[in-house]
């Protein structure tokens, strides 16, 4: 029996993002680095406790630009915010590299551009760097901590088993929502708690 569920499981973005977190994970592995999927919208208390925890490599979906004049089959641009962390008291110099033991900052972004551009996900598309930028800002309370963000898109196009311009085509595509009714809505696991420590 084929997957009777294929928006669940497959489709550029399922892909994409699970693509990106492997790739992630080579370059920066997790016996040294945090790994996070992170929200669109971050405050600046979310971010100071985030960088308690460094070196830090986080994941956001910013969203998808449509492509112009578009047809019946959906395409588009998906972009993809990753962000690098590191955090040193010493200075501006140790902190965005050479490090002496801990990961610096240009460091990790040079081996971002590396692991993120020109990837290729299959069915999906080829991955292009889009801009790197330097978040760090005075009015930030952690000054021994830098960030960066690098933005990747993604062209891509729907999958031609998963379309449906009316409700019948919609239907004929097997999607379910599972849910079980005996069990209460779960807490969510992944929210950020500003007050840890």
């Amino acid at each position: 029996m084929g997957d009777l569920n294929p928006l669940m499981h497959r489709g550029p973005l399922l892909d994409a993002h699970a693509l990106l977190q492997e790739r992630l994970k080579l370059f920066f592995p997790t016996s040294h680095f945090v790994h996070q999927d992170i929200p669109a919208r971050v405050t600046i208390e979310m971010w100071n406790t985030l960088l308690r925890r460094t070196p830090f490599v986080g994941l956001c979906w910013v969203g998808i630009t449509p492509r112009p004049a578009i047809g019946r089959l959906f395409a588009g641009s998906m972009r993809w915010t990753v962000y690098l962390a590191s955090r040193n008291e010493n200075s501006v110099t140790a902190r965005q590299g050479p490090p002496a033991t801990d990961p610096a900052l240009f460091g990790m972004v040079q081996a971002g551009w590396l692991a993120l551009h020109g990837l290729t996900v299959p069915n999906v598309g080829t991955t292009a760097i889009h801009s790197i930028g330097n978040l760090t800002a005075d009015r930030w309370t952690d000054q021994a901590a830098s960030l960066v963000g690098i933005d990747v898109d993604i062209p891509f196009e729907g999958d031609d088993g998963i379309t449906a311009a009316t409700l019948a085509e919609f239907l004929t595509q097997g999607v379910t929502w599972n849910f079980d009714p005996a069990l209460e809505p779960a807490p969510a696991t992944d929210l950020l708690n500003v007050r840890d420590p």
